[in-house]
């Protein structure tokens, strides 16, 4: 692999960029992207857009990266070079994505129908708006977006054409609480929220066909170990590449809550944080064929992979869209999160052929 490549991934993936903290890291970006003679642009959600020429073209061909990590600014970003591999929080989870959009528009900046976008606020508390706000942006100013093409870190060879459909929701508690040694039976918000928890997680925590998933990500509540909580909250995620799967799992989710809380006599509340159900393209739609083609070409092998991407938004509104991924790792979201070097510019040149396809708008 290149070292300026390399030096360049650095660069990026120790930037801490939490949702809702992606300046720093998109000024860069934007540095780059201009450097390399693109118009550059940012809206008011820090989303960086380039492209070439004096104005955006009226027919988009858009491919975008997040900046976004899960990581707060307490996590050092720790850089780990080995001979095969780069470990580092956030290095797949998108930083290598980004650098690959940024040397594919550094090296084709003339490109008159694409639009390189690097956006925001894309994982969980973000919800998909810098996705959002870019799409709307386009299509507000009276252009059409004819493929849209999102980029993450691995694996290499995925095509994600179907976004999973997700509810989340933060399920509060309500008691009375007490003293714990001098009313050992008073009611638990603490308890009864573990209780809960462990009933949802045992009864619908996963399940392969249709593939839905069930987490419990935050658990939260009380005040000190000597009183029995009077409040408490758990954040929950149900998942599903099936509308009905997705919807059933969560009425049980709250039937089970509801019957744990009328037995303690507790109060309960949920606030749906987000949903969406799932989304896909067409098996047989054109850019799917092209994405393929261009796989065979390299010899990649194409793995379909539902997921919860950037991709699911436009997907959402009709538009023909995939998530693809540059290159090999794994452990996301935690922080032994690594990739392989190798392959990675295999991963580069599939997008470079795939968009040479698009432009020409044929499979030759």
């Amino acid at each position: 692999m290149d070292r300026s490549f390399i030096e360049l991934l650095k660069r990026i993936s120790t930037i801490p960029s939490p949702t809702f903290h992606e300046k720093e890291k998109g000024e860069l970006i934007a540095g780059l992207l201009a450097r390399a003679g693109l118009r550059v642009s940012r809206d008011g959600l820090y989303n960086v857009l380039a492209w070439s020429g004096e104005e955006i073209p009226q027919s988009v061909i858009l491919i975008e990266a997040h900046m976004d990590t899960v990581f707060d600014e307490s996590v050092p970003l720790k850089w780990i070079e080995e001979d095969e591999t780069i470990r580092c929080p956030s290095v797949a989870d998108n930083s290598v994505a980004l650098a690959a959009l940024v040397v594919l528009a550094q090296k084709h900046s003339n490109w008159p129908n694409v639009v390189f976008a690097a956006t925001t606020r894309e994982e969980g508390p973000g919800k998909g708006e810098g996705m959002k706000r870019l799409i709307e942006g386009i299509l507000g100013s009276g252009r059409e977006i004819k493929y849209s093409i999102s980029l993450e870190g691995i694996p290499q060879g995925r095509i994600t054409y179907t976004g999973i459909g997700s509810i989340r929701a933060k399920v509060s508690i309500e008691t009375t609480g007490g003293h714990p040694w001098l009313e050992p039976s008073a009611p638990s918000a603490v308890h009864t929220a573990a209780a809960i928890v462990s009933k949802i997680v045992d009864s619908s925590g996963h399940r392969e066909s249709p593939k839905t998933t069930v987490n419990v990500g935050t658990i939260c509540g009380g005040t000190l170990p000597t009183v029995r909580a009077s409040e408490s909250y758990f954040t929950l995620d149900i998942r599903s590449v099936d509308r009905e799967s997705l919807h059933k799992t969560f009425d049980l989710c709250k039937r089970l809550a509801g019957d744990i809380c009328a037995q303690a006599k507790a109060g309960m509340n949920w606030e749906i944080i987000s949903s969406r159900d799932p989304v896909s393209l067409r098996e047989d739609h054109e850019l799917i064929g092209y994405a393929r083609e261009v796989h065979r070409r390299l010899g990649i092998e194409s793995r379909i992979r539902p997921a919860a991407t950037n991709a699911s938004l436009p997907l959402s509104m009709g538009l023909a869209a995939v998530t693809l991924g540059v290159c090999e790792g794994g452990k996301t979201h935690s922080r032994e999160e690594w990739i392989s070097k190798n392959g990675i510019e295999r991963g580069i040149l599939q997008l470079e052929y795939l968009l040479d396809l698009l432009q020409r708008g044929d499979g030759s």
